[in-house]
């Protein structure tokens, strides 16, 4: 599994029905790669926060904290649910916008890979309006997963930006070099010159005797 960090926590390979255990104390974007299981939409649920109340006209900002149950199989009334699938949104969890949105269409394929959310109270209200609306059962442990085609995919574009960077501001440096080399010459009497702007800390080199 490709990964910046040797840290990164993998729960890779593992059933559905075991993924609770093999994932204890999972941390915040952990990489979840599951032998089955997918999303059951029809069984969403949310939770709505007032995260600001705006001055004078009194009107909250919400947070929609969208779960829906990751099952094994087909939908049943009483079903263990041992993994959820959640998204935050800034629109209700019904709303078109929301609905269409990459985070929620993901939910309607079979990837089996996602990032772990560190399960809070507002994530355990939505959770809970799900299994009693539904009839479902899950326990404290079953984590909660960003659902997602490739889980290092972020990672990925990181590392591959700071390189270009690094790149880009190199060949800059080096393009300067070669320019100020150029004007100024290879005498012997521009190399303190030269040693200056490339390390102005540097130690001098004391001068040859004639």
């Amino acid at each position: 599994v490709w990964s910046k960090s040797a840290a990164s926590q993998v729960i890779k390979d593992v059933p559905l029905t075991g993924v609770a255990k093999a994932s204890k104390d999972y941390q915040k974007n952990a990489l979840f790669y599951l032998k089955d299981g997918s999303v059951s939409t029809a069984q969403m649920a949310e939770y709505k926060l007032c995260k600001d109340k705006l001055p004078v006209v009194g009107t909250c900002v919400y947070n929609y904290y969208c779960v829906a149950p990751i099952l094994g199989g087909e939908y049943e009334k009483g079903a263990q649910v041992y993994a959820w699938a959640g998204v935050m949104s800034h629109v209700a969890c019904n709303d078109p916008m929301f609905v269409k949105s990459p985070a929620r269409e993901a939910w309607n394929h079979d990837y089996r890979n996602g990032l772990g959310i560190p399960r809070s109270r507002y994530w355990d209200d939505a959770i809970d309006a799900s299994t009693k609306k539904f009839g479902l059962k899950t326990g404290d442990s079953a984590p909660l997963m960003t659902w997602v085609k490739d889980p290092t995919h972020d990672e990925k574009t990181a590392w591959h930006m700071g390189w270009l960077v690094e790149f880009i501001v190199f060949s800059a440096y080096l393009i300067a070099m070669l320019i100020y080399s150029y004007c100024v010459g290879f005498s012997e009497e521009a190399l303190p010159e030269a040693r200056k702007i490339m390390d102005p800390y540097a130690p001098l080199k004391p001068s040859r005797r004639k």
